[in-house]
């Protein structure tokens, strides 16, 4: 009988990408890990977007053709620049949250520990 278990989420290898302020972009990873950057050629309509990013997946190499899907989404960002005030902003306005939750007696809820079970159907076994 063969059977597949799926391994823990940390044996995934992990993929860092930095993106500087003047557009250079570096992908850093494990050396079994394959990298390809694909770029969306600008546009100024809706239209030519839509064709700009049909031109993108054509100009694929094959493998990441595969993985081009919205099931296969990890995590979106920006290569906009990040300003100090940008910064500053997002740190006032957790300060602003964190003040109006205090004054309606919310408290932030602790992270339920992981314990055996099922999460998204696949079994989650833990040692507490």
């Amino acid at each position: 009988m063969h059977v597949t278990t799926r391994s823990p989420l940390s044996a995934r290898p992990a993929v860092l990408i930095v993106s500087h302020p003047d557009g250079h972009i570096e992908a850093f990873g494990e050396p079994n890990v394959d990298i390809h950057f694909a770029r969306v050629p600008m546009s100024f309509s809706r239209d030519g977007e839509i064709q700009a990013e049909e031109l993108m997946q054509m100009t694929l190499p094959p493998k990441y053709q595969k993985i081009y899907q919205a099931d296969r989404l990890r995590k979106t960002g920006t290569t906009r620049p990040l300003r100090p005030s940008t910064i500053q902003d997002s740190q006032h306005v957790s300060h602003l949250i964190r003040k109006l939750n205090e004054i309606h007696g919310l408290e932030r809820q602790p992270i339920a520990p992981l314990t055996n079970g099922t999460i998204a159907g696949v079994g989650v076994c833990c040692e507490n």
